[in-house]
């Protein structure tokens, strides 16, 4: 993976897991003070880096290789990157699906959205690993400028007066949200982990994604303020269909709607050839259609409660990772 094409992934990796309800996540915890969430959690991603950069060593920058390793340590470390990859997929699922049932397709199954997005999914990987970093290439730019203008176009609507005062909540609850604000920033690097081998640049790639999701929540809260804040479920929808665009341009935020899409289709493909190269392109399939049968035959009404779920699990995986790497360098 070249460098245009490793930019574009961690950018799209950086900011996918904050569709709808994560971002109500880190507003139910820290209300107002979500900037200072943000600004703690990119510090706490940063050191998340360093240490994915440091396994990477590890592994010498073959994953595949290292774990062909027969030993125990090697099929534990296999079955977390299994359990990263289906959490990934299955939480990324559930945040897509909810949001076009809920404003685009309301009278539509889930299980048909939730089915033609894993099939689009199950062309890319026959189609392979190069085909979808071009596809990365062609997307990035298109993305990154509806982001930019995105922000544009939120700054005016914002009032400074729903910053004040400044930290008002607890600061458990500050750092609690700091923590799922890391963690869903830089978890799903752990699926380029091969590709992570300079940390000046992947901190580089990591921050412009990271930042540019921070200054969407900062924008959030100047303009929906305490109230509107928590009891919205998807605020960054809700705000922009409230803005115009050149007094002509209706529905705007469905054009916006494009880059959560593209950012889900990248996170659940990336999730899936990380699988591929755990075990093979059938087990794959297999696994990714009996994840839409699981989705569609549980009920998930607290999708705040997956988000919470998530960031434990992750977290918990992160550090079984550590501690096995630690105790296979020693060995």
């Amino acid at each position: 993976m070249n460098n245009k094409e490793l930019r574009s992934i961690s950018f799209f990796l950086s900011r996918s897991l904050f569709l709808g309800s994560a971002t109500s996540t880190i507003f139910t915890l820290s209300n107002k003070d979500a900037w200072l969430s943000c600004i703690l959690g990119i510090l706490l991603g940063i050191v998340i880096i360093y240490l994915l950069n440091y396994f990477n060593k590890s592994i010498k920058g073959d994953l595949k290789k290292y774990l062909s390793k027969k030993n125990i340590i090697n099929y534990l470390i296999k079955i977390i990157f299994l359990l990263i990859s289906i959490t990934i997929i299955l939480v990324s699922l559930i945040s897509l699906t909810s949001l076009i049932s809920t404003y685009f397709l309301p009278f539509t199954p889930p299980f048909i959205i939730s089915i033609t997005f894993i099939i689009l999914i199950i062309y890319t990987i026959k189609k392979g690993i190069i085909s979808f970093n071009r596809i990365l290439i062609i997307l990035f730019p298109i993305c990154f400028f509806l982001i930019i203008l995105k922000i544009i176009l939120l700054t005016p609507e914002i009032n400074i007066n729903y910053y004040l005062p400044i930290i008002t909540n607890p600061i458990s609850k500050i750092l609690a949200s700091s923590v799922i604000f890391s963690i869903i920033s830089t978890i799903p690097f752990f699926l380029i982990i091969e590709e992570l081998n300079n940390l000046k640049r992947d901190i580089t790639n990591y921050l412009i994604g990271s930042i540019t999701g921070s200054i969407i929540i900062f924008s959030l809260t100047g303009v929906l303020g305490n109230v509107l804040l928590t009891s919205l479920n998807n605020a960054e929808y809700a705000v922009l269909r409230n803005i115009n665009f050149l007094d002509f341009v209706e529905n705007i935020e469905n054009i916006f709607a494009f880059t959560w899409l593209v950012e889900q289709y990248v996170l659940i493909s990336s999730a899936s050839f990380n699988i591929v190269k755990i075990t093979n392109k059938k087990i794959t399939y297999f696994i990714l259609i009996i994840l839409v049968l699981i989705y569609n035959l549980l009920i998930f009404n607290n999708i705040e409660h997956n988000i919470f779920i998530y960031s434990f699990i992750s977290l918990s995986i992160l550090t079984i990772l550590l501690l096995l790497i630690k105790k296979t360098s020693k060995e």
